[in-house]
Order: C-alpha cells, then structure tokens, then sequence
C-alpha cells in the first residue's frame, strides 16, 4: 500500500553519491541518489549508473493527489545473467540485456495498483542463451526428445536476439512482436498477459530454416 497521505504531510529534499554499490555480488559504478519530495510530491531518481557491463538509470515517482505512481527505468548493455540470478532467481537466461520501461498506476492496494497500470516497454537480449533445452533439437526430432528428455536438459538453445516490445493497459500486457532470431530457428510470439489474474493467453510459432546464421533468412 502506497503512504499517500504520508507523502501530502512530509516535504523533503535529500541527495546521496557513491563511488559504488555492491548487493549479492552485483557491483556497479559510481552513482547518485537525488530524493524530492514536496507538495505531496515524490520524485526519487537513480542516475544513469555502470551495471555489469552496461548501465541503467531509474526514476519513480508517488502524487498523493491522483493517488498515483510511476516508473520508469532504462537498461542498456547489461550482462543479464548475473543481475537476473541476483534479483529474480532465473539461472536459465543469459545475454546482453537492453530495456525500458515507463508506466503509472492508481489506488491505494497493490491490487489496484496491478489493475490499473498503464505504459509502454520494451525488453531485448542479444548473443545469449536459454539453458536446459535445445528448442531446435525437439523440432528436428521430437520423438527422440520424447524418448531421451535428460539430453536436451544438458543442452542449450542459443540465439542472435530475443525479445519484443509491449503495452500495458488496465493491468493487461500485449504484446504483437515478440522474436526469437537463433541459428536454425525462429520463433515470433503475439498475445496478452493479464497481471492482476495472472492469465496468459500467448501464441509461439517456432519454424526451422535453412541457415545457421542468427539473424536473416
């Protein structure tokens, strides 16, 4: 639940520098931290900051009067493996990671929050891998990936480029461009995700061609 009523009684104005943060074997450049708070008014900005390889800057925001907040944020070069293993567990993913994300939402619960946010963003990984599974090994002969499962675990399915753009309306992600760019492979996605009932309504189509380029033909 987010304090707004908090936020209309406080005013405040803070600044922080480091020459480098480190959490969970994660450790970035220097940085600044500005905070501004007035008029029930939050506005906390994380400047542009060197993040495994790459950088990423942050800004979020809380109004008290629209019972509102928002964020936005925007990653580019990232070694992604590393930031994803810290922060959200996934091991299976990895990749030069660039990505931006701008949205608001309204309410005081999380569920009204979830329900109504609202934004755009986008999300591509480059020259990485999904570990565990060979995709186009179960497309050439998926009855042998039937049969012997506990091969395809071991192995790995690189790609060129992953990744789409997306909207989010009423707590509901969509998405028409979601591309998988591998050797031998492709594979495009369109759909919906709808955040606050966790449904998802997603249709992949993987196709195997001639080339063992990542990108073209």
């Amino acid at each position: 639940m987010i304090p707004y009523e908090m936020l209309r009684a406080a005013t405040a104005e803070l600044s922080v520098a480091a020459e480098g943060l480190v959490y969970s074997g994660t450790r970035t450049g220097p940085t600044r931290l500005d905070l501004r708070l007035t008029g029930g008014v939050l506005a906390v900005d994380l400047a542009e900051t060197a993040v495994n390889e790459g950088t990423l800057s942050v800004r979020i925001g809380a109004d008290a009067g629209a019972r509102s907040t928002s964020l936005a944020f925007r990653a580019d070069g990232i070694a992604a493996r590393p930031l994803l293993e810290t922060f959200t567990g996934i091991e299976w993913l990895s990749g030069t990671l660039d990505a931006a994300l701008d949205v608001t939402a309204r309410g005081d619960s999380q569920q009204a929050l979830m329900s109504s946010l609202d934004g755009a963003g986008s999300v591509l990984f480059s020259d990485g891998a999904i570990r565990g599974v060979n995709i186009a090994a179960v497309l050439r002969d998926p009855l042998q990936a039937l049969a012997n499962p506990s091969i395809l675990e071991s192995q790995e399915t690189d790609f060129a480029q992953l990744g789409g753009t997306f909207r989010l309306s009423g707590g509901t992600l969509t998405t028409d461009d979601l591309a998988m760019l591998a050797p031998i492979l492709r594979m495009t996605g369109a759909g919906s995700v709808g955040l606050p009932a966790q449904a998802v309504d997603m249709t992949f189509r993987p196709s195997l061609v001639g080339t063992l380029q990542g990108q073209g033909g």
